[in-house]
C-alpha cells in the first residue's frame, strides 16, 4: 500500500525538476509573463515595460522612464485537461485500497496511465516576492514551481513527469546609445533547482515496485534526492534592442516608432546536472509601437528558438496589445500556430492580467497544442 501511495503523491505534489524524452523546454526559461503570454509570447522586440523585460530582453529596460516596486506577484497556469487531475489521482487511491491482490493494483496502474494515452497535462505556480525595476536596472525574487506530465507515445506502463522547482535571485542591467538607435541590456539569473536527475524522470512500475536497502520503493529515493542534490548556476540572457526612429527622421517613423530586438537567452544552454539545464534560445523580432490618440498599441512579429531544431511555424509568434486610456489592456496574437488572448485591468497599486494560450507539446514535430488558462494578481507601488 505504502508504495502505491508514493505514486499518489508523485502525481499530485509539484515538486522540483526539468524536461523528460517527450517534454519540450519552456521558453522564456524563467518567469514568462501572463501579459505576454496573451499577445502570443511576444517581448523581445516591444517597448520595455517593469513586469517583463528583464525575462524577455532585457535590452528593454532602458524604455523605461519611473521606477516602480512590485511584490507577492502570483502567478498560476493550468492546462484544460489538467483540472481533473486531482480528482483522478484521488480516485486511483481509492482503487487501490480496494484492491485485494497486487495483481488487482497492477491493473489499477495500468489502467490509470492507459486511460491517459496520449495526453500532455500541465501546471505551474510562480511567486515574485519582491521586484524593483527602473530605467536601465531590475533585481527581483523569483519562486517557480512547474510540473508536466506526459503519457504520449510511451510503452505502457511508462510515463514521463517534468517537475522544476527554481529560487532565483534575478538581476539586470541595460544602457542605451544613439538616442535609443543601439539599446543592450543583461540579465544575471542565479539560480538554485531542485530536481530529479534525468535519468528518474522516465517513470515505471519498477519504480514503485522495486525495493532499496530499507525495504521503501525506489522513488522514494529519488523524491530524497530532490532536496539533496540542488544545484546552484548563473544562467545569463544577452539583448539588444533599436527604436528606428533615431536614425530614420519621417512621420512614419515618429507615429509608429518601430522596433527591432534580438535576445539570446540562457548563453551556452547552462548545465545543471544531473537535473536537466536550460536550453539557450536565439530570438529575434520586429514591432510598431503607436500611440493613436490615447491608445497605445505594440503590435509584433518574433520567432523563438531560431536555434532549434524546431518547424517554423513552432518558432512563429505574432501580438498585438491595446492599452486603453482607463485600466483595461486587451491582448491577442498567435503563438507557434495557435490563437491567444489576454486582458489586464491595471489600478493604482493593485493589477490582474489573464491570458488564454496554446503550448506545441512537439518536440522537434509540429504535433499538437495544449491549450492553457494563465492569470496573475499583483501589488505595485
Amino acid at each position: 500500500m505504502k508504495k502505491f501511495m508514493i505514486i499518489i503523491l508523485s502525481i499530485l505534489i509539484p515538486s522540483a525538476s526539468f524536461a523528460a524524452s517527450t517534454i519540450p523546454a519552456m521558453s522564456p526559461s524563467l518567469n514568462r509573463k501572463v501579459r505576454n503570454l496573451g499577445m502570443g509570447n511576444v517581448g523581445v522586440s516591444i517597448l520595455g515595460t517593469h513586469d517583463s523585460s528583464a525575462f524577455y530582453n532585457p535590452a528593454g529596460l532602458n524604455d523605461l522612464e519611473d521606477a516602480q516596486w512590485r511584490f507577492l506577484t502570483i502567478t498560476a497556469e493550468i492546462g484544460s485537461n489538467a483540472f481533473g487531475l486531482i480528482g483522478d489521482a484521488i480516485d486511483f487511491g481509492k482503487d487501490i485500497d480496494d484492491a485485494n491482490s497486487d495483481d488487482e493494483r497492477i491493473n489499477v496502474l495500468n489502467q490509470f496511465i492507459q486511460d491517459r494515452s496520449g495526453e500532455f497535462q500541465y501546471t505551474r505556480l510562480n511567486l515574485e516576492l519582491i521586484n524593483y525595476t527602473r530605467k536601465n536596472f531590475a533585481v527581483g525574487l523569483v519562486f517557480d514551481e512547474r510540473l508536466d506530465m506526459s503519457f504520449r507515445n510511451q510503452a505502457y506502463p511508462n510515463f514521463d513527469m517534468r517537475t522544476i522547482g527554481d529560487v532565483t535571485a534575478y538581476l539586470a542591467f541595460a544602457q542605451g546609445f544613439l538616442d535609443g538607435g543601439l539599446q543592450v541590456g543583461m540579465t544575471f539569473k542565479p539560480t538554485v533547482r531542485f530536481a530529479l536527475d534525468e535519468a528518474d524522470q522516465q517513470i515505471t512500475y519498477s519504480d514503485v515496485s522495486t525495493e532499496n536497502a530499507d525495504g521503501d520503493p525506489i522513488i522514494l529515493d529519488q523524491f530524497k534526492n530532490i532536496y539533496d542534490q540542488r544545484q546552484f548556476r548563473i544562467p545569463v540572457d544577452i539583448g539588444f534592442k533599436s527604436k528606428l526612429a533615431a536614425f530614420f527622421d519621417s512621420d512614419f517613423m515618429e507615429t509608429f516608432d518601430p522596433m527591432i530586438g534580438l535576445a539570446w537567452q540562457d548563453v551556452g544552454s547552462m548545465n545543471f546536472a544531473p537535473s536537466q539545464g536550460n536550453t539557450q534560445t536565439l530570438n529575434f523580432g520586429v514591432s510598431l509601437n503607436p500611440k493613436l490618440g490615447r491608445i497605445q498599441n505594440s503590435w509584433a512579429v518574433e520567432l523563438r528558438g531560431l536555434n532549434l531544431d524546431r518547424p517554423l511555424i513552432s518558432k512563429l509568434h505574432i501580438g498585438a496589445e491595446l492599452k486603453l486610456p482607463w485600466i483595461l489592456a486587451v491582448r491577442g496574437g498567435l503563438s507557434q500556430g495557435y490563437l491567444t488572448g489576454g486582458l489586464t485591468v491595471d489600478l493604482r497599486f493593485f493589477s490582474i492580467d489573464a491570458a488564454i494560450y496554446s503550448e506545441e507539446i512537439g518536440l522537434h514535430t509540429r504535433e499538437d497544442g495544449n491549450l492553457r488558462y494563465a492569470a496573475t494578481a499583483n501589488f505595485k507601488i
